[in-house]
């Protein structure tokens, strides 16, 4: 008996410990992935970053945000569609809910929200994320500042993240 439980508990701990696939469904655009997990639809709402679509949405700059932002995306056609080209519709994803959130790993361990910030289409949350996430979009966004991409390499930072950021990370 001591031995049937022990594996039943050991059974019951790989399982636990098998990763959470989602198979994406759909891509709205960079800010929102759907994905189905056992049958049942998911919106993913990315972890630790706010996207420029929601920075324009959010900003206390309103509209002249929301207009360098469509700007931007008209100048750069080829990031607008980043998600429609980094990832692929019908494939299963390695997911981590947290926070109500979503983290999509993307390139093995890298995850999407790290390919975004990377290309300066998004920026970390300045608080409320786990310590780990917290470094790791760190890094991320300092990669996409210093190849001055996206947001950094244009206006948009004046425009749009100011209230995100009191100055950059």
């Amino acid at each position: 008996m001591k031995y049937l439980i022990l594996i039943l508990s050991l059974v019951l701990a790989l399982e636990a410990a098998q990763p959470l696939l989602g198979m994406l469904m759909r891509i709205e655009d960079n800010r929102y992935l759907d994905f189905v997990i056992e049958q049942t639809p998911y919106r993913c709402e990315l972890y630790g970053v706010e996207t420029l679509e929601e920075l324009a949405e959010h900003s206390q700059l309103g509209g002249e945000c929301k207009g360098v932002v469509k700007k931007f995306y008209r100048t750069h056609p080829q990031v607008y569609d980043f998600a429609k080209n980094r990832l692929k519709k019908y494939q299963r994803y390695h997911l981590e809910i947290k926070d109500g959130s979503c983290i999509v790993f993307a390139m093995g361990r890298r995850s999407y929200a790290e390919l975004l910030l990377e290309e300066g289409l998004a920026m970390k949350v300045p608080s409320g994320i786990s310590e780990l996430w917290q470094h790791r979009l760190e890094r991320a966004q300092y990669r996409g500042r210093s190849g001055q991409k996206g947001i950094w390499g244009e206006m948009l930072w004046n425009k749009c993240a100011a209230s995100l950021y009191s100055s950059p990370e």
